[in-house]
This record gives C-alpha cells, structure tokens and sequence, in this order.
C-alpha cells in the first residue's frame, strides 16, 4: 500500500468536529492512490471517509 499521498486542502480538516478531523488525518495517512475515486483527493476521500464512519457511530 502507498502511503506518500499528499493531503491537498489540510484547512479543509479544520472545519471537522474534533472527532471527525481525527479520523480524516488517519485515514489520509493510509490512503493509497487505489483508493481515492476518479477525480477526489486525498483530503475529500478521507473527509468523507470520516463522516461516514462518525455517522455510524452516531448511529
């Protein structure tokens, strides 16, 4: 797995509740380019990763 994808927008992050931002700057250390979608970045993919998983938790 490549981890050296850059996050493009880290101001981006700041705008997260505490929890989500978290998460997002842990997924975006793990995502590899396979993983971001045609025409997404690092940081949308792993903000939306984020608010997915906080949203599940929320229940």
């Amino acid at each position: 797995m490549e981890t050296d994808q850059k996050v493009d927008n880290p101001e981006s992050f700041g705008k997260l509740l505490p929890q989500v931002r978290e998460k997002a700057m842990e997924i975006a250390a793990t995502l590899s380019a396979q993983d971001i979608p045609k025409g997404s970045s690092v940081t949308a993919e792993a903000i939306r990763r984020a608010e997915e998983w906080f949203t599940e938790l929320e229940g």
